[in-house]
């Protein structure tokens, strides 16, 4: 792709328009909230935080190249559809949320790539979540490192990653990814004694259907 600190000067240059191509990716960028951390173990805390985060701003941030997610699945994704399921901007709703919670002085910190545009996201929810009283540190890292960070449970608060499918079917790109260690130890204390937990089928001819099942 081109380069953010080249993109303006490259798409308003008439001579390069033979030769740039736009398409749709199977990819998804994401900021991860550690659901077995406190104050983010809470379901409150964790909606406070995405309504206080400008989706819109971050968009701008990756040049327009995108679109505010309303699902886990991409647009591009057979099986997508919209749905009402992004957060609107709405950082009174917020503040009333965490005072709400009774939970008071939220530090945190964000762990994210040191390449430059994950770090201007990570400014970007910085001052968003400083608006609403969350003092949030970034720690940049390589990404190696970051992916180690991630796999260690409770480690990592917050983080930002992104994930591309491999091939088009909602299998591979995210419910897969939703059935790790973290979410079955999560699942676990919410079964009924002798409950039973369904996993869908992987099998590309029933994954978009079972998808739609356990989402809905």
């Amino acid at each position: 792709g081109i380069p953010s600190a080249e993109f303006v000067r490259v798409t308003a240059d008439a001579r390069y328009a033979p030769l740039i191509s736009e398409r749709a990716t199977l990819r998804t960028q994401y900021l991860g909230i550690n659901c077995e951390v406190p104050p983010f173990d809470r379901p409150v805390v964790r909606r406070a935080l995405n309504l206080a985060i400008d989706a819109q701003r971050l968009l701008e941030l990756a040049d327009g190249r995108g679109v505010v997610a309303h699902t886990i699945l991409p647009p591009a994704m057979p099986g997508y559809r919209r749905g009402n399921g992004a957060y609107r901007h709405d950082p009174a709703r917020a503040r009333a949320l965490l005072a709400q919670s009774g939970v008071t002085a939220i530090e945190t910190t964000l762990w994210s790539s040191a390449d430059d545009g994950p770090l201007r996201m990570a400014q970007s929810i910085q001052r968003d979540l400083g608006d609403v009283g969350i003092a949030m540190r970034i720690k940049p890292v390589t990404f190696p490192a970051l992916i180690e960070a991630v796999r260690n449970p409770g480690q990592v608060p917050l983080f930002m990653l992104g994930w591309e499918a491999d091939f088009p079917d909602p299998s591979n790109y995210s419910v897969g990814k939703l059935y790790t260690t973290a979410f079955y130890r999560l699942l676990r204390r919410r079964l009924a004694p002798g409950g039973v937990a369904a996993v869908q089928s992987t099998s590309p001819l029933f994954a978009r259907k079972a998808y739609w099942c356990i989402v809905e």
